[in-house]
């Protein structure tokens, strides 16, 4: 008597482990992009703190608006 297929093996022959390598790769996709706009949102943090900063230390210097 054969002993039912358990664990990722079944998977494997199913199909399914492709799917799921799919959705990690989507997943770690997503998590990119979140990564990149966290980055870009520090960046212009940084820019509005340190054009402040500069304004007040020189308030007759004023930076140019956008």
């Amino acid at each position: 008597m054969q002993q039912p297929e358990c664990g990722n093996s079944a998977g494997l022959l199913s199909g399914k482990a492709t799917e799921g390598h799919r959705d990690w790769t989507r997943f770690d996709e997503f998590l990119h992009r979140e990564r990149e706009r966290e980055r870009e949102r520090e960046r212009a943090r940084a820019r509005v703190l340190a054009t402040a900063s500069f304004e007040a230390r020189w308030p007759h210097r004023r930076t140019p608006g956008p």
